[in-house]
C-alpha cells in the first residue's frame, strides 16, 4: 500500500468485521506507551483504545493487526535481521520531535489530528539539520564501522550522552502471553 495512492487506513478487518480505528498520533503514541510497560492488563486496556472502546473477539489477531498497523504495514524485523539500536523515545524525545515539526514543517503537533502514518512519513523525513536527526544519528551509528580511533571515541561519547533507557520487548502477542485469561 502506498500512502500516496490509497486512503490512509481508518479501519481493520478482524475476523471479518471491519472495525474503527484511533488512527491519530497522538493515540498511537499513547498505545505505544502502554503497550512499553509490558504490563498484563495493558493488553486489554490497548486493545479498547485501539479499537475505539469495542475490541474484537479474536485478541490475537486484533493485536496483530493493530501491532501491523503501527508499523505502517512494514515488516516487522529490518531486512538483515539484525537488531537495531534504537533511535528515539517518544516520551523523551517528545520536545524535539514537537520543534522539528514546526521547524520542518511549520505543523503545531500539539493542535493539529495527524494520521499515524502521516506522523511516521513525517518524522522520518524531518532533515539532518533537525537536532532530534542529529542525536537519532549517535544513537545508531555502528561504531564498528568508523575506523579513525578519535572519530570512534567521538561518537561513543555521544551515544553515551543520548543513550535512551532499555525498555521491556513490547511485543503485542507477548504483552497477550502474560495476559493468559485477560480476554475471557
Amino acid at each position: 500500500m502506498s500512502i500516496l495512492t490509497e486512503p490512509l487506513p481508518d479501519k481493520i478487518r478482524v475476523g471479518g468485521k471491519r472495525y474503527e480505528i484511533a488512527c491519530d498520533y497522538r493515540s498511537c503514541l499513547r498505545l505505544l506507551e502502554i503497550l512499553d510497560r509490558g504490563d498484563e492488563g495493558g493488553a486489554l486496556t490497548a486493545l479498547r483504545l485501539f479499537y475505539c472502546g469495542t475490541p474484537p473477539n479474536n485478541a490475537v489477531e486484533a493485536l496483530n493487526q493493530m501491532s501491523g498497523f503501527l508499523r505502517c504495514g512494514e515488516d516487522e524485523k529490518p531486512p538483515d535481521g539484525k537488531k537495531r539500536p534504537r533511535p528515539l523515545d517518544y516520551t523523551i524525545d517528545a520536545p524535539l520531535i514537537l520543534a522539528a515539526f514546526w521547524s520542518e514543517y511549520s505543523i503545531d503537533l500539539s493542535s493539529n489530528m495527524i494520521h499515524w502514518w502521516v506522523f511516521r512519513a513525517l518524522l522520518e523525513g524531518l532533515g539532518e539539520n533537525q537536532r532530534i536527526s542529529q542525536i537519532m544519528g549517535y544513537r545508531t551509528v555502528n561504531l564498528a564501522e568508523i575506523k579513525d580511533k578519535h572519530s570512534k571515541k567521538h561518537y561513543r561519547k555521544l551515544q553515551k550522552q543520548y543513550r535512551l533507557p532499555d525498555v521491556k520487548d513490547g511485543k503485542p502477542v507477548d504483552i497477550l502471553a502474560k495476559a493468559s485469561g485477560a480476554f475471557g
